[in-house]
């Protein structure tokens, strides 16, 4: 099987099939956070699940984790209803579970997921580089 290249900031629909506990489960939007060279190379890509806003909203008001970010439908005409992607939640999926490309999200808002993930691995202090 030929490998398919996904870049950084691709929407993609991944089916994360069963899972344990309150792990992301069933077929959901996912955006592509690993970097473009390992999506090259690699038959895995890193994701981050998305979830319905609505599902964080309490008291009238949506509320957020410093891992989570927003996406409006406004924003991007193929989410079916505004989103939040979880970065607390991110995996390693085989590109096998990918079930096709959505979109892409703009530099605005992988910039504003990126801190979310150096919040989420508490490296907001490091240098940039491994």
């Amino acid at each position: 099987m030929e490998s398919v290249f996904y870049p950084r900031g691709s929407v993609l629909k991944v089916d994360f099939g069963e899972v344990v506990g309150r792990e992301a489960n069933g077929v959901r939007f996912a955006v592509v956070v690993s970097m473009n060279q390992f999506n090259l190379h690699s038959p895995n890509v890193v994701v981050a699940p998305f979830t319905k806003a609505a599902n964080r909203i309490q008291n009238g008001q949506l509320r957020l984790l410093g891992t989570q970010h927003l996406l409006k439908q406004e924003d991007y005409p193929f989410l079916f209803m505004d989103s939040i992607v979880l970065t607390e939640s991110i995996r390693s999926v085989s590109k096998e579970r990918v079930k096709g490309y959505v979109g892409y999200l703009d530099s605005r808002d992988m910039d504003a997921i990126s801190r979310c993930m150096l919040l989420l691995f508490d490296l907001e202090g490091l240098q940039k580089g491994c």
